[in-house]
């Protein structure tokens, strides 16, 4: 036979075994990412089934009552934007990623998750005047795969020592609930400064606190959180006369707010607003005294110019709780006043800034901060508070890791213009 001839038998036989595959073998599409675009193209196809594929730690269970997805559910009822949102804002995946295929009857969706080091220990060791301090913390983002974070650890100082057990569950009731449970005690020096920085408190003390917050979802903006805690610090009994403090304090602390929040996680930023109000009542239960709190902070974040995320916030308390049960003022509002040394429960603050990424190794984003700052707060020894004004500019970095599951880390340095003095601050967990 001619070599043409047999090559034209070859090609007729590949052809025919090809028509016979096709018709004996169902057709199945290849994965396509799965948009709202594609959704309201195939309204009525069935979900089958659902894969979830990749590098994660989070039971399957867990995921499927994050996404919300399940079998038998119509391609119509599924809103893609909406998945990889709950997703991402559990801060656990560097990359995720929605696909879908269909032979036409019905529809088999891919969650494909990537996830971050979740179990990362944090050393902490620092000297400063004198004073030394070192630490372990250790935090686990996704607590044996259940989605829930545990972190523990403990700080020892030349004043003391302090040791930490935080345990935060958010989906409780399918993420229709929160739950977060903290513990923490110690020994030490509570040291409390005016603006310019002049010490005019500094007591011994040995504290416990345990904290316990129920915050409620649902599909509103709006959602309900209660929050009680108890409170003890024993004091050095000399050093609490001298101040006009007692020797022993024993507080349960109730408190009640709501939240109005619309973020969307861009992921280095989350986009959106915060605002949130609360009232606190403290009650002694070995003495009469007690003590009451009102609270409103506001958070805005917008990305302007293309690059340059814009950053508001403004916070305001008036009340009249002790100082040795109060918090010290940090974070956004507050970072032109000595650092870990600022008490107050009467001031009203407000911060405005840019923050700018220059810098995108694969690893982390590292921004830049500009800020500047106002506010008023009461603060003094018991018995002498007077109210002060400081504002100041700042400015400082932030260091966004992409691989480990931490908030943002960073540190400002500001300068307090009425105190005429610079003040350094440490930046944790101010992601968006």
């Amino acid at each position: 036979m001619h070599i043409s001839s047999i090559a034209s038998l070859r090609n007729g036989g590949r052809i025919l075994a090809t028509l016979l595959f096709c018709l004996l073998v169902p057709a199945v599409a290849l994965s396509e990412e799965l948009t709202s675009e594609a959704v309201s193209l195939h309204p009525g196809l069935r979900v089958e089934r659902i894969v979830y594929s990749g590098e994660f730690r989070t039971s399957r269970t867990k995921l499927a009552s994050l996404t919300a997805l399940r079998e038998g559910m119509s391609l119509a009822e599924v809103d893609p934007d909406a998945v990889l949102q709950r997703l991402k804002k559990t801060g656990l995946y560097s990359e995720v990623s929605l696909g879908y295929e269909s032979d036409g009857a019905g529809a088999v969706i891919t969650v494909g998750l990537k996830e971050k080091m979740t179990l990362v220990p944090l050393p902490i060791a620092s000297y400063s005047d004198g004073s030394a301090t070192l630490g372990l913390i250790v935090i686990d983002s996704d607590f044996v795969g259940s989605r829930t974070m545990l972190m523990a650890g403990g700080i020892w100082s030349t004043d003391g020592w302090t040791g930490i057990l935080n345990y935060i569950d958010p989906t409780r009731n399918e993420g229709d609930l929160s739950i977060v449970l903290a513990a923490e005690g110690g020994s030490g020096t509570r040291d409390a400064s005016d603006m310019e920085g002049r010490p005019y408190l500094s007591i011994a003390e040995r504290r416990a606190r345990m904290d316990g917050i129920l915050s409620f979802r649902n599909k509103s903006l709006l959602r309900p959180m209660i929050h009680a805690a108890y409170a003890f610090s024993c004091l050095d009994a000399v050093e609490a006369a001298a101040s006009g403090l007692d020797a022993s304090y024993s507080f349960l602390e109730g408190e009640a707010g709501l939240v109005l929040e619309s973020r969307r996680n861009e992921g280095w930023y989350e986009r959106g607003y915060r605002l949130s109000i609360s009232y606190s009542h403290g009650q002694s239960i070995i003495s009469p005294s007690r003590y009451d709190a009102a609270e409103a902070r506001f958070e805005q974040s917008s990305l302007i110019a293309g690059s340059f995320l814009l950053r508001l916030s403004a916070s305001a308390q008036y009340g009249d709780r002790p100082i040795v049960v109060a918090p010290p003022l940090r974070g956004e509002g507050f970072r032109t006043l000595p650092f870990g040394k600022s008490f107050s429960s009467k001031y009203a603050a407000a911060s405005g800034g840019l923050e700018l990424p220059f810098a995108r190794p694969g690893w982390a984003i590292l921004s830049l901060v500009a800020f500047y700052e106002l506010g008023t707060y009461e603060s003094g020894p018991p018995g002498g508070l007077s109210a002060q004004v400081f504002h100041g500019p700042g400015t400082g970095f932030r260091l966004y890791l992409k691989t480990i599951a931490l908030p943002a880390l960073g540190v400002d340095f500001a300068y307090n213009v009425p105190a005429r003095s610079p003040v350094f601050s440490v930046a944790i967990g101010m992601h968006g």
